[in-house]
């Protein structure tokens, strides 16, 4: 409780605008929902991925902003990595990268920094990056669904949120492991890049937004 009432003061004592408040309950929630079990993938997620893949999507939805800002972090965040620690196949400088990698992204660019390291491995950093940004973009909009649809009421802060607070808020759930019910959506979700199976009219996660 004094712990809070600390904290609560210091922010109370900043400058801030509501839309920070509001980015800390949405963040909130987001962590609650990636450590849940869950039996089913979010309603017309594997849609939506294959029109944010495909470019079809309106890109001011919070779908669209979620897979790109998603996919921007892995990419810096991977470009970072490469920069600071060279490829040259050494085993301790995978160590390091993946060190790095964690320092400017986190758990979940390390997630993505895996699903792609036998490419890089040979040399293929284009195709590397094109795969590091849709691991990017489908881990961070399947985080998105699954917030919505573990918590419903949130649907209409998160309706408000700039590209810039989607980016800060992926920043701070950035360190927390996903359910392996989640992971396994994710993976399952990145591995239909190349043959998508899914066709629908509708492009957005939930009920229609109003």
């Amino acid at each position: 409780r004094v712990h809070f009432i600390k904290l609560t003061k210091a922010l109370l004592s900043l400058p801030l605008d509501n839309s920070y408040f509001t980015l800390i309950h949405v963040a909130r929630r987001f962590q609650e929902s990636l450590v849940q079990s869950r039996r089913t993938t979010p309603s017309r997620l594997p849609t939506i991925l294959t029109a944010c893949r495909s470019g079809e999507v309106d890109e001011s939805t919070p779908e669209a902003k979620f897979y790109k800002q998603g996919g921007s972090r892995a990419v810096d965040t991977f470009c970072a990595a490469v920069r600071e620690v060279p490829l040259d196949g050494r085993s301790a400088n995978e160590v390091d990268r993946e060190a790095c990698i964690r320092r400017h992204g986190g758990r979940h660019a390390v997630q993505a920094f895996h699903a792609i390291d036998t490419l890089y491995e040979d040399g293929d950093i284009d195709n590397a990056k094109a795969l590091i940004q849709d691991y990017g973009g489908t881990q961070a909009l399947a985080i998105y669904a699954a917030a919505k649809t573990s918590s419903p009421e949130i649907a209409g802060l998160i309706e408000d949120l700039s590209e810039d607070s989607i980016s800060v808020l992926l920043d701070c759930i950035s360190e927390v492991n996903p359910h392996r019910d989640l992971a396994y959506i994710i993976e399952r979700l990145v591995r239909t890049r190349r043959n998508p199976q899914w066709k629908a009219k509708r492009t957005y996660i939930g009920r229609a937004p109003r």
